[in-house]
């Protein structure tokens, strides 16, 4: 008796190859991009929202981390991964090959950004390191950092954030809005001037907008953190003796532009700002103070100075009579001729 084989369909067979097909392709994909050789060298690449696989793999095609866009494209595709690529800022090696960059995307390995304020700066100072380091938009930026209301939702009670954009270094994820880079500045800062700071606040006379203001006159004046306390001690001794504070730094602030030094003229400027003129604190502070600053017009040092001078180098020379300080700024002209 005769076996009969029933013939397999054609479409079936059909089948068959392409899956096979499409299996080598797979592999040859993966083989052909599973490099030896892995560069050390970064390569920082920025995803957009919305970008297509082709988008993507074109911009890892021209930087040399993978060797082929449209195997990246077809390769994605067959994953069944190219919708679930996430966009951010990503941090690569040439040669990494696409098995390794997909799955990276589809993680969303994001590379935060690290970013340094330094202590001292005005909003505008913090606004030119933003819009360099996040691409945030400038203008819109210090809009919302002038923005009285915004600050006293915020907590500040001061006419904008000047002075409470906390100086330190961050990390920030790619896309961050203006706003949230404010929050998060703040945020800082109120950890440092925490209840307990407001407390001292309080008990030694001073608004948490009046110590912030203080403190970054201190900021301005001193180099060295060891003469913090003593330049805030001669702040308050003055203000305690209803004394003008003659603050340099207050007069720069209140200058169109910065000057590498200032003369007699530019102490008759008018303006709220010039201490030479005005006795008391100015309208509000002219720069981000750092901690030691902050700590520094809440406990000042113990003297009892009136004057100080700068001796070029960072450091001055404290006087507690007017003709200690003229002796001492006669002393140091002699020094430098």
């Amino acid at each position: 008796m005769k076996l009969k084989i029933k013939k397999i369909p054609k479409v079936f067979i059909m089948f068959l190859i392409a899956v096979s097909i499409a299996g080598i392709f797979y592999n040859t994909i993966i083989f052909l991009n599973s490099r030896k050789f892995v560069s050390d060298e970064e390569i920082v690449i920025v995803i957009p929202e919305g970008a297509t696989a082709k988008d993507i793999g074109e911009m890892l095609e021209e930087e040399e981390v993978i060797a082929s866009s449209k195997r990246f494209t077809v390769f994605a595709k067959m994953a069944g991964k190219e919708k679930n690529i996430k966009a951010g800022r990503y941090i690569f090696h040439k040669g990494m090959g696409i098995r390794n960059v997909l799955q990276k995307l589809v993680k969303g390995e994001t590379s935060a950004l690290l970013v340094t304020i330094p202590e001292g700066l005005t909003m505008d100072g913090i606004s030119i390191i933003l819009e360099k380091e996040l691409k945030i938009d400038r203008e819109k930026f210090l809009k919302l950092a002038n923005d009285k209301k915004f600050a006293a939702r915020m907590g500040i009670s001061g006419k904008n954030f000047e002075g409470f954009l906390f100086p330190n270094t961050y990390e920030f994820n790619h896309g961050i809005t203006e706003k949230e880079v404010i929050e998060r500045l703040l945020k800082e800062f109120w950890k440092v001037f925490n209840d307990s700071a407001k407390k001292r606040a309080k008990k030694i006379g001073f608004t948490v907008c009046e110590i912030v203001t203080l403190a970054s006159l201190i900021e301005e004046e001193a180099m060295i953190d060891s003469e913090h306390p003593i330049i805030s001690q001669v702040y308050h001794k003055r203000l305690q003796l209803n004394r003008a504070l003659e603050c340099d730094a207050t007069i720069q602030y209140a200058l169109p532009k910065h000057k590498s030094r200032l003369l007699y003229k530019d102490l008759k400027i008018e303006s709220p700002y010039n201490t030479y003129l005005h006795k008391g604190l100015p309208p509000g502070p002219i720069a981000s103070p750092g901690k030691s600053s902050i700590i520094a017009a809440l406990y000042p040092a113990d003297t009892d100075y009136l004057y100080y001078v700068a001796k070029g180098d960072g450091s001055h020379i404290f006087s507690k009579t007017a003709k200690g300080h003229y002796k001492a700024i006669e002393s140091l002209r002699r020094n430098k001729k």
